[in-house]
């Protein structure tokens, strides 16, 4: 091909490409008839000025350029779902309190604080013990308080009485020792505290615990693996304690009087909900081990100067 044709077909294919590319695709009528004209102008050429015979193009054939619409569907309008402009969507949690405990007792002051506490209770009577109440108190409540001057451990995880049960070890006024205390919990309710002789000897006397509550409901001999002791066992149903004491033959002289060895009564409280616990078979009634009734033995020994010694009848007891 040469110099000449080569234009000729250059810009032919740049003319096209041009209107390819400038959007001629809505005029496509006037492309067909000018490109038809060109092609006839060139076949119809017979011989060039210098003799040279006509180079004829064998063209493509004319492609019509149908313009496309593009149809753009739209996707059926669905109904709008509401949204809940209420933000609690999820149920409200009541957030755990953060553990909080009271301050420690000051070394210094220990003393006062728990003669002060054993005297008064927290002003509380029984079975409520230091404002604990077995069954309304809650145990988080009751251990914020216990330990500013106690030591607690978990002693057992479940039993049939309680879920849970808590040593408390609380020192004794005026001595290096420490005594402990028991407390009960389920689902988070203290439900029943016992706590020893120790915690019972500035309020919880034979002659104080009578003065307090009258005549129990059942008085009880019961005996211990400590040879020549027995417990005296106050009951007060329903009241919801029991108060127990220590008594022991003071010598071998006098092997039926028994006398109250215990510095206070050793105490177990339980709460409204809460049955009593049951007695083994080492125990006996008052009535079956001596010459006391209940009223008697209120009246007498309701009087602190009539001692704390108790005859029992040696042969009847357990």
């Amino acid at each position: 091909m040469d110099s000449k044709n080569r234009k000729i077909y250059l810009a032919f294919f740049v003319f096209l490409t041009l209107s390819i590319t400038s959007g001629c695709i809505d005029k496509s009528s006037s492309f067909e008839t000018d490109q038809a004209a060109r092609s006839t102008s060139l076949s119809n050429r017979t011989n060039s000025p210098d003799g040279t015979p006509p180079i004829i193009l064998d063209l493509p054939p004319t492609w019509t350029l149908t313009p496309i619409r593009a149809t753009i569907t739209r996707r059926p309008t669905g109904t709008a779902i509401p949204v809940s402009t209420n933000t609690s969507l999820l149920p409200s949690l009541t957030p755990i309190p953060e553990w909080t405990p009271l301050p420690t007792i000051n070394p210094e002051t220990q003393n006062a604080f728990m003669v002060e506490l054993l005297k008064n209770n927290r002003g509380c009577q029984l079975p409520c013990w230091w404002g604990i109440e077995p069954g309304k108190t809650t145990w988080t409540s009751a251990r914020q308080f216990l330990e500013a001057f106690a030591i607690i451990e978990r002693a057992e995880q479940s039993n049939e009485i309680a879920n849970e049960i808590h040593n408390v070890w609380f020192p004794i006024p005026f001595s290096d020792t420490t005594d402990l205390a028991s407390i009960y919990v389920s689902d988070g309710i203290v439900t029943r505290v016992w706590f020893p002789y120790t915690a019972g000897q500035y309020r919880y006397q034979l002659n104080q615990v009578l003065s307090v509550f009258g005549i129990p409901e059942h008085v009880y001999i019961e005996k211990i693996t400590v040879v020549k002791s027995y417990l005296l066992i106050l009951n007060y149903h329903h009241l919801q304690f029991e108060a127990s004491y220590l008594i022991s033959t003071p010598d071998e002289g006098t092997p039926s009087r028994f006398c109250v060895y215990s510095p206070g009564a050793m105490i177990e409280a339980w709460g409204a909900n809460e049955s009593q616990l049951h007695r083994n078979g080492d125990t006996k009634t008052l009535e079956e081990v001596s010459n006391l009734d209940q009223k008697t033995f209120y009246q007498t020994y309701l009087n602190a100067s009539n001692g704390k010694c108790i005859i029992l009848l040696e042969d009847r007891l357990p």
